[in-house]
């Protein structure tokens, strides 16, 4: 399964339709959201063509720090301002999500999804990437984990970061064991 991986679109729809062309070129089975995609402290301008179009292309996700009561803890301000459809499609967004041997949130493994203090980055300084996920691969046994949040490319397997910056591809190819 080809996965196309979207994070931290805080309502931008013109970025999301930009970012779902590229995907739908490299025709990816399943777009999957890393969390923060409608952002709850900016204006709704944005959150409903946004939903509606990752409603259009089938798309799965979590939910992440800025989008949370979004999904969870809908509170009468959060209704008046975000459309029904928006509110619905974003009641959809799970904790994290676990396809085959990855795990997907918005935080790193271990930190608790369920807990909004949590989910925010609270750390002095630059975050080291290298750390976070080396914590998250000590939390859940998946070999590979796909996290939004931190604005910033990196890639790490339980041995260490990979050398790659977001300025090309990056495809992963899992083989399946399929010996009896």
């Amino acid at each position: 399964m080809l996965i196309g991986l979207v994070a931290d679109v805080h309502s931008h729809a013109e970025d999301l339709a930009a970012a779902l062309a590229v995907l739908r070129k490299r025709k990816v089975d399943q777009v999957l959201t890393l969390g923060d995609t409608c952002d709850a402290f900016a204006p709704s301008d944005g959150s409903s063509n946004v939903t509606a179009m990752l409603d259009q292309c089938g798309a799965i996700g979590v939910w992440g720090n800025h989008d949370y009561t979004l999904c969870r803890e809908i509170t009468d301000d959060i209704r008046e301002r975000f459309s029904t459809q928006t509110l619905d499609w974003m009641g959809q967004m799970q904790p994290f999500l676990q396809i085959d041997d990855c795990y997907f949130s918005h935080r790193a493994a271990d930190i608790d999804p369920h807990d909004i203090a949590g989910l925010w980055s609270m750390e002095d300084g630059k975050t080291d990437l290298h750390r976070r996920a080396m914590a998250g691969f000590q939390s859940v046994s998946q070999p590979r984990q796909f996290i939004g949040h931190f604005h910033q490319w990196a890639v790490a397997t339980p041995t260490g970061l990979i050398d790659w910056q977001g300025k090309r591809q990056f495809i992963w190819i899992v083989k399946k064991n399929t010996s009896s």
